[in-house]
C-alpha cells in the first residue's frame, strides 16, 4: 500500500518563520537563570538569525569570484524547502523539498 504523505502549505516565508523561532528562544532564554540552558537556547536564537541572512534571495557575495567567460544570472525559481531543526554545527536538519516558486 502506497504511503500517505501529509503536506502543509506554509503561508509564512523561511525568513519570516526563522526570524520568529529566534524571536521565541530568546523569550525562553530570558526566563531562565544563567546557566547551560540558556546559553544552549540562545546559542539556537543566534544561528536561526544567522539562517536568515543565508536564505535572503537578495544576498550578495562576501568575495568576488574570478571566472573568465562567465554570465551570472538572476535565478528564474527558488526552491522552497522545510527543515525540523539546526544542529549544534548551524546545518539544517531534515530537510524537505516542498517546490518550487518564482516569487
Amino acid at each position: 500500500m502506497g504511503q500517505i504523505r501529509c503536506r502543509v502549505v506554509q503561508t509564512e516565508t523561511l525568513e519570516e518563520r526563522l526570524l520568529k523561532r529566534a524571536r521565541q528562544l530568546r523569550d525562553q532564554a530570558s526566563a531562565l537563570a544563567p546557566g547551560i540552558e540558556k546559553e544552549g537556547l540562545l546559542k539556537l536564537a543566534r544561528q536561526a538569525e544567522a539562517g536568515d541572512t543565508v536564505v535572503s534571495p537578495k544576498s550578495k557575495l562576501t568575495k568576488p569570484i574570478r571566472k573568465p567567460k562567465v554570465t551570472w544570472l538572476e535565478p528564474k525559481f527558488y526552491a522552497d524547502v522545510e527543515y525540523r531543526d539546526i544542529t549544534s554545527e548551524g546545518l539544517l536538519c531534515a530537510i524537505s523539498f516542498k517546490g518550487l516558486s518564482t516569487r
